[in-house]
């Protein structure tokens, strides 16, 4: 059967009708892009140091509205953290801790989780909520629950749920994740796109880097 388009008397779709307000509204703010997740929390940070609660508030509803994510303030995320696709159902626990140059992929849950796992954060405090070392890749769905720590430089597998340590130059997968593989300076060049908060180092430092991480 033949699919018709709903006309109205003026000539244009129901479509048209709906939509077209919409873009000459919000035309100026799209034509200037969609601001990303990190750069939303950024200014969120801002208006933190500034004791501007109402600031605090509105930038985490923006990430909400925008991104349909949860990433508050008080996160502390490392220098060069990248969110895919701008930060599309990122969840993040207040209390994580996540290191320099991490990824964090879309669909991403960093969460609190009253299981024995538990860590001391930055302030002395016991915690059951999740630090992430340096470069740490977190792909697509996977979530992190409790007190559990990510070594630097470990990639976490698509919808993998990670509930206990992961070392560090590890390649976790599954539910809950276990360490498949480990990075090292024979096959690291395999996981260089992982990596993209190392991507200005060449191929032979990038291997130097792990090798010294390793050691």
């Amino acid at each position: 059967m033949k699919k018709t388009t709903e006309m109205n008397p003026s000539g244009s779709t129901a479509a048209e009708q709906t939509i077209t307000p919409w873009l000459e509204m919000l035309s100026g703010f799209m034509d200037r892009g969609i601001p990303s997740a990190s750069l939303i929390w950024e200014m969120g940070r801002k208006f933190q140091k500034e004791g501007d609660a109402v600031g605090v508030r509105r930038c985490e509803q923006l990430n909400y509205l925008l991104h349909n994510s949860s990433i508050p303030t008080s996160v502390q995320l490392g220098e060069g953290t990248t969110f895919g696709y701008g930060g599309i159902g990122v969840v993040i626990h207040g209390l994580a801790e996540l290191g320099k140059g991490v990824v964090v992929g879309t669909n991403v849950t960093i969460g609190g989780k009253t299981n024995p796992a538990n860590r001391v954060n930055s302030n002395e405090t016991r915690v059951y909520v999740p630090r992430i070392g340096d470069h740490v890749y977190l792909a697509t769905g996977c979530k992190v629950l409790g007190g559990v720590e990510i070594g630097a430089m470990s990639i976490i597998g698509a919808n993998s749920v990670v509930i206990s340590d992961i070392p560090p130059l590890s390649v976790a997968a599954g539910s809950p994740a276990k360490v498949r593989r480990s990075i090292t300076p024979e096959n690291c060049l395999e996981y260089r796109g992982s990596f993209s908060g190392l991507k200005h180092l060449s191929r032979e430092q990038f291997v130097e880097y792990v090798r010294e991480m390793a050691a």
